[in-house]
């Protein structure tokens, strides 16, 4: 029985032109090596406080800017999912806006960030969910 499981929140980012924001996934990652996504990440809490931010939200602003340098606010929540195999990750999609636009910066987790219109996306190097919005929007 699991009784544990990981909160994971990710972002669709929009500049000011409509573009999207895409990352690629290290190398090393345990799901999706390689492959382009959108930001974000496992929502943190600590033992004794309970969430390292006050809200999901917010730990959607520091996922995206640990990731990428971008700064965001974040709008409507679009759709979640589970998965229940080994460990149960509940996944929260959210809708954001760059606050500027910026180039986005590379870190040890992305080794690649950048603007793209989401027509563009080569979908055979997209994750389920990048290729699942890519596509609703052609």
């Amino acid at each position: 029985m699991i009784n544990e499981f990981k909160v994971i929140v990710s972002g669709f980012v929009f500049n000011s032109k409509g573009e999207l924001l895409v990352i690629r996934r290290a190398l090393d990652e345990e799901t999706f090596p390689g492959m382009l996504a959108i930001p974000g990440g496992t929502v943190e809490v600590t033992e004794n406080s309970g969430l390292q931010n006050d809200t999901i939200e917010e730990n959607l602003i520091r996922e995206v800017e640990e990731e990428t340098g971008v700064t965001v606010t974040v709008g409507r929540w679009l759709e979640s999912s589970a998965i229940a195999k080994d460990k149960a990750k509940l996944y929260l999609f959210f809708e954001c806006q760059a606050t500027q636009d910026v180039t986005p910066v590379t870190s040890s987790e992305t080794p690649e960030a950048f603007w793209i219109d989401p027509a563009n996306l080569n979908l055979d190097e997209c994750t389920p969910s990048l290729k699942q919005y890519a596509t609703a929007q052609r």
